[in-house]
């Protein structure tokens, strides 16, 4: 392995250690309450350092919303991918539950954390959106086929992540219950098709 090869392995581990380090903080305390001196000092690495890889902590909060939608891309490409429509929205509806189950602060967020204080950077923005279209796809083509129109999937997903939202934001953890009530969004947002 070269020098320059090995600086860029280098420069990837510190850029994924900063990562890991600002997740962790942020899911410990709160995006506003961790600064940047923090993550260094914890990182043992110095506001340079941070600085020569992420532009602000809410560029490090925004690559973190990217490995969240970066699985939700994955995940449902694999759970959908030759099923049937209904199972696909099934599949999809569930992958949001065990998502918010299994990881409920980046859950959290992915969809419903919205910072006025800051904007996603363009570049982030952009792969964010190319991701959450590629999570639509599965669905839209599902859709299709059960005869919805087209960019029913946005209206799909906003509804599934309205009923989903609305038990982490009382207090509600309890996944049988969110599951189901996912399960019978999906049920009659099938049954409006028809």
């Amino acid at each position: 392995m070269g020098a320059s090869e090995r600086k860029q392995r280098e420069l990837q581990e510190r850029k994924a250690l900063l990562l890991n380090i600002s997740r962790e903080l942020f899911l410990e305390k709160g995006f506003d309450a961790v600064s940047v001196q923090e993550i260094c000092r914890r990182a043992e690495y110095g506001k340079s350092a941070f600085y020569g890889l992420f532009a602000s902590k809410e560029e490090v909060f925004s690559h973190i919303k990217l490995q969240g939608f970066t699985w939700i891309a994955s995940e449902i490409r694999k759970r959908t991918q030759g099923v049937a429509p209904d199972v696909a929205l099934e599949e999809s509806a569930l992958l949001l539950c065990d998502f918010l189950e299994k990881e409920p602060r980046l859950y959290e967020f992915c969809f419903l954390f919205f910072a006025e204080s800051f904007r996603t950077p363009a570049q982030l923005e952009e792969e964010i959106q190319t991701l959450v279209a590629e999570a639509l796809e599965p669905v839209e083509r599902a859709l299709s086929v059960l005869g919805g129109s087209e960019g029913l999937a946005q209206i799909f997903y906003t509804g599934l992540l309205g009923v989903i939202n609305h038990f982490p934001r009382h207090g509600i953890r309890e996944a049988q219950t969110i599951r189901k009530s996912a399960l019978q969004f999906v049920s009659h947002f099938i049954k409006g098709l028809g």
